[in-house]
């Protein structure tokens, strides 16, 4: 039976433990983000509207993009694990300071920061975790198994999205920030289990002097494949803005509450993940 369900699956013998516990870590981080962007954005639209949704952007460029570079330099001079522990624990006590900080005021600045916070929360995740995935599996485990993993993310928005209601319903919109952690806390420990099972990343990476070589950005920009990469990535994200602030702007009319809000996001992020979870298993 075992055999056959690894075989439908498409993995090998001797890969299953690693696959199925990040399959399930995935699950667990997919779980955060779901609840993070549903609670983020109702707790937004309580203080501001649509128009202010172009600082949210902003915010996200600047601030986002500033974290995820400090993380990635981070992770140049220490060792996978170091690297992996750091992200994961950077995005779980920054959830719990989040709930904590709630609990004290309702500024509306601090409104403005939580969907900032969110698409931090989604850049490091994905980020330490598909950088453990590269470490452990090759090219080829990876055109096999990447696409089975990456469905644990879409298949928490699926199982849990329809309950993020009767959860804002029993607990509040605010404590979803206490679920998040309670999320990445278990994906905590099951990143662990994976780099005790993987030794390889508790050693530092060594910098090779090809490594060493930096590549402007200039100089990046003159290679005609990267600049057309660049500029159709820069159109289809001023697409997704336009229709992003257009969707929340008519969704925060039909859903005035944050528990009606948040519950409309994770219905919503549900029917994505079912979309998601099909083309990425099929």
């Amino acid at each position: 039976m075992k055999s056959r369900i690894l075989a439908l699956l498409n993995i090998r013998r001797g890969e299953e433990k690693n696959v199925f516990l990040m399959l399930t870590q995935y699950f667990f981080m997919g779980a955060a983000m779901l609840f993070v962007q549903s609670a983020s954005l109702a707790l937004f639209f309580t203080a501001w509207d649509a128009t202010a949704m172009p600082y949210i952007y902003m915010g996200i460029a600047v601030i986002v993009s500033t974290i995820t570079a400090i993380f990635l330099k981070i992770s140049e001079r220490t060792s996978l694990a170091r690297f992996l522990i750091l992200s994961v624990l950077f995005v779980l006590f920054g959830s719990i300071a989040l709930r904590i900080g709630l609990a004290f005021t309702s500024s509306k600045w601090l409104l403005l920061a939580l969907p900032i916070w969110s698409q931090t929360l989604v850049n490091i995740t994905v980020t330490a975790f598909w950088t453990l995935a590269g470490n452990i599996f090759d090219v080829r485990q990876g055109k096999r198994i990447f696409g089975l993993m990456n469905a644990g993310s879409w298949l928490s928005y699926v199982v849990l999205g329809p309950f993020t209601t009767p959860l804002v319903n029993l607990i509040g919109t605010e404590n979803l920030y206490l679920v998040i952690a309670a999320c990445l806390l278990i994906s905590f420990f099951l990143q662990q289990a994976v780099i005790h099972a993987n030794p390889s990343t508790e050693t530092n990476q060594e910098t090779t002097d090809q490594q060493s070589q930096q590549t402007s950005i200039a100089q990046l920009f003159r290679i005609r494949y990267i600049a057309l990469i660049f500029a159709l990535i820069t159109i289809w994200r001023i697409a997704y803005f336009i229709l992003d602030n257009i969707f929340y702007d008519r969704a925060a009319l039909q859903y005035p509450t944050a528990d009606s809000m948040a519950g409309f996001i994770g219905g919503f992020f549900a029917i994505t993940g079912l979309l998601g979870f099909i083309t990425d298993m099929f």
